[in-house]
């Protein structure tokens, strides 16, 4: 059994993604609602991307989720749960939920609150790899006490899911303790080169990285690594503090999970995703190009 009829909340990156796969393997209708959707400036990159995935976008909420048996909420960390409240009037007994931002396990438990107050069931789920390299076939983590029972009929579609308990949290918790290590990655490569272009020794501390650990093209990981941190890092910002939240939930003092969110909102905040834009070449020379323009900002 498959899902004939899904709602995306937040049409950005992921939210297409989402849409196309499950028409594709399916599903009679997509709507979609975003927020940023009927200002004018991006109107044509939504319905391009709405073209694509088989998708019809809606400019009200209620008109996105009516009739929709699967709602899957991409927005970001720091909005999706006034996105579950803005959502919640428009929500029917039968509906699912599926809310695969990367939140804190409180902040899944405060957001089911919400929608199962309306009267649909509500799944957490994490997205374990990158939608726009992966797409559909995302590996996906699931939890809650209605996860078991949407199992199925995801996989039915082709989605990698897999269910890791039956507490809200548990999915979370996972996704949010790894974004420690990959985000942080990201903003370590994205200090180090920043500094070291002031005085012309990137070359020579990347290479050195090859000695270290051989067998890796550590120019390329470089380059790569960073180029994320600068097209994603509002996003990733807003999740690293979610990840800070959960590590001190933890009993742990998050001093790590804070110090990255901080570097990536600072690329946000100067403006890095502008250049990648224009410039998407993931290299250590293109990042050199964007800071040469912004130096008096790092």
């Amino acid at each position: 059994m498959t899902f004939n009829s899904i709602a995306i909340i937040g049409f950005g990156e992921a939210g297409p993604a989402f849409a196309k796969g499950f028409r594709n393997s399916g599903a009679t209708t997509a709507r979609a609602f975003d927020i940023a959707y009927g200002k004018g400036e991006t109107d044509a990159a939504f319905e391009a991307r709405a073209k694509d995935s088989g998708t019809e976008l809606k400019l009200d909420r209620a008109a996105a989720v009516e009739g929709a048996e699967l709602i899957i909420c991409t927005v970001t960390a720091d909005l999706a749960e006034a996105a579950a409240e803005q959502v919640a009037p428009y929500l029917k007994p039968g509906q699912v939920y599926f809310d695969l931002n990367s939140c804190a396990p409180a902040r899944k438990k405060a957001i089911s609150a919400i929608v199962t107050k309306a009267g649909a069931s509500f799944v957490e789920g994490v997205a374990m790899d990158t939608v726009p390299q992966k797409g559909f076939q995302v590996p996906l983590l699931l939890a809650g006490p209605d996860a078991a029972g949407i199992l199925d009929r995801l996989t039915a579609h082709g989605m990698v899911a897999e269910v890791v308990g039956p507490e809200l949290g548990q999915a979370s918790s996972i996704k949010l303790l790894r974004s420690v290590l990959i985000k942080g990655m990201e903003a370590l490569f994205a200090e180090s080169v920043a500094a070291a272009t002031v005085i012309g020794v990137e070359d020579r501390i990347i290479g050195s990285l090859a000695k270290t650990y051989p067998g890796l093209d550590w120019h390329q990981i470089a380059g790569y690594q960073i180029s994320r941190l600068g097209v994603h890092g509002k996003r990733r910002a807003a999740e690293m503090r979610e990840s800070a939240d959960t590590v001190r939930s933890l009993g742990i003092e998050p001093l790590m999970a804070t110090a990255i969110a901080e570097r990536q909102q600072w690329a946000a905040d100067i403006d890095l995703k502008a250049h990648y834009i224009e410039n998407p070449a993931e290299t250590i020379e293109n990042y050199k190009a964007a800071l040469s323009t912004r130096r008096t900002k790092s």
